[in-house]
């Protein structure tokens, strides 16, 4: 996770980073690339980080790097 990520959860009420560490663990684990209506989405060629995960009112933005099988929130 990036440090700018984790400020951005820090400032959270607690509920909501519990909320968004669960989604995290729950669907980027194992298929963090699978795409579905209202969950995981990929957005626009050239743009960085390369999709989004909704949970609720919040967007967490993520990239997915295939060799080392790592996940950049």
């Amino acid at each position: 996770m990036s440090s700018a990520a984790k400020l951005d959860l820090r400032a959270l009420r607690k509920s909501g980073q519990v909320k968004v560490l669960t989604k995290i663990e729950m669907h980027l684990t194992y298929q963090p690339t699978m795409q579905s209506k209202s969950r995981i989405k990929s957005l626009r060629p050239g743009t960085f980080p390369h999709y989004r995960l909704r949970v609720d009112e919040l967007r967490v933005y993520h990239d997915v790097i295939e060799p080392q099988h790592l996940v950049v929130v």
